[in-house]
């Protein structure tokens, strides 16, 4: 969950419909959104396998354009923690990996929700900008500024999708970066030392092509309900404004035992309205049908329409 922004502190009855009942705050959420691609990865066990065409050529950059996708993947659905497989595939080249029935053997194999497969790299010409000297103990050197243009295919498939079919995404661009190799070097040994260096380019690579897989994010306005006694509702009042849901929802839990059917009515209000911000609709629904029964309050008929 994003961080919150706190768009108004506690205000007095706003929204009140008699001095019984409890007042109301409101402030500003991130919402997690369908990222681009419209492949939502939330909840999904995820692997990445990228492809060796035993060329020996595209080994390093493809297995750092794998690592780039899932450390990327992993900072935002994983706060950060190592929670994405990465496997190497040998590439057949008869093999039609846009198929469905392929990519889930893929998937069965690793036993994760989804998969993401990089297919080898396409390479162009290496393209030869300039050379320099190098001053170097290891003999003449020089540094080689070169472009290699690239396209590239990523298949994806989500088991668990309403979509039963393979996604392919396309992509061309060029690596740029500076090669250090013996004077006088050919093509070929350029290329050759391009390759065992090119893992930083297989890094942003990776990284660029996670982004339409990333949520995108609303900023949307929740409101909650909140009472002057008893202490209880102040701490956890301060716990929801420090985005601390957890903690909120066990303070309001722990007031629920009031006879005051309304105050109880805006506790399980809140602690649906808590539920549904942290994705958990089915709990949602069910504290606010029981919010429902006690008292019909104004903001659960919203919540219940947006439920």
């Amino acid at each position: 969950m994003k961080k919150l922004t706190i768009l108004a502190t506690v205000v007095a009855a706003v929204a009140a419909l008699s001095s019984c009942e409890p007042e109301v705050f409101s402030m500003l959420v991130d919402m997690r959104g369908v990222p681009s691609s419209g492949l939502d990865l939330a909840g999904r066990s995820i692997s990445v396998v990228y492809m060796d065409d035993l060329s020996g050529k595209d080994t390093v950059f493809n297995k750092n354009i794998a690592q780039g996708f899932a450390k990327a993947i992993e900072q935002d659905y994983f706060d950060g923690s190592e929670a994405v497989a990465i496997y190497s595939l040998e590439k057949d080249m008869a093999a039609d990996y846009a198929s469905r029935d392929t990519l889930v053997n893929i998937a069965v194999e690793s036993g994760d929700d989804v998969v993401f497969l990089f297919d080898s790299p396409e390479y162009e010409a290496l393209q030869l900008e300039s050379r320099k000297a190098l001053k170097s103990d290891e003999g003449k050197m020089e540094t080689v500024h070169v472009k290699l243009p690239f396209r590239l295919n990523m298949y994806a498939y989500d088991t668990l999708g309403e979509r039963d079919t393979v996604r392919v995404f396309s992509g061309q661009s060029v690596i740029e970066q500076d090669v250090i190799c013996p004077q006088g070097s050919d093509e070929a040994e350029i290329l050759d030392a391009f390759n065992a260096s090119s893992a930083e380019a297989g890094d942003r690579t990776g990284t660029r092509a996670a982004v339409r897989f990333l949520p995108t994010w609303t900023a949307r306005e929740f409101a909650f309900y909140h009472s002057s006694f008893p202490a209880a509702w102040d701490q956890a009042t301060l716990a929801a404004l420090q985005y601390d849901w957890h903690r909120a929802i066990e303070l309001w839990m722990s007031m629920l035992k009031t006879g005051n059917v309304t105050k109880r009515a805006a506790l399980e209000y809140n602690i649906a309205n808590a539920m549904y911000i942290m994705g958990d609709s089915e709990l949602a629904r069910k504290w606010s049908d029981l919010s429902s029964k006690d008292c019909d309050l104004p903001l659960n008929q919203k919540l219940r329409k947006q439920l």
